[in-house]
């Protein structure tokens, strides 16, 4: 309120004032809480999430060095059938030059 020397002068607090006061920090007091709890919840979940993506992840990581040491254990296995073929016919081509020399040693008879 203005006084004579053109200064405002501020009038005393009353207890409503006070009251009021005290109710807004109460209420800002219990909103605080409030937010806190629901934000220590959310780290718990986002927690929880991130080690469930973790073991998936690991879980994930552990099927695919199956799957690639079978793949590659099969693919040997193909390779050595292979091989044990190409064997064969190596041989069977030999057996063959044999028996033609052969036969034609007997036709020169």
């Amino acid at each position: 309120r203005p006084v004579a020397n053109g200064n405002v002068q501020a009038a005393p607090a009353s207890p409503e004032l006070f009251s009021a006061v005290d109710s807004l920090r109460e209420m800002l007091n219990e909103q605080s809480a409030r937010l806190n709890m629901e934000l220590t919840q959310i780290r718990e979940q986002t927690q929880n999430i991130v080690s469930e993506l973790r073991s998936e992840f690991g879980a994930w990581q552990q099927r695919t060095s199956d799957f690639a040491s079978d793949t590659r254990q099969e693919l040997t296995g193909l390779h050595d059938e292979l091989n044990a073929y190409a064997g064969l016919v190596e041989g069977a081509a030999a057996v063959q030059d044999t028996l033609q020399q052969a036969s034609q040693s007997l036709a020169q008879v």
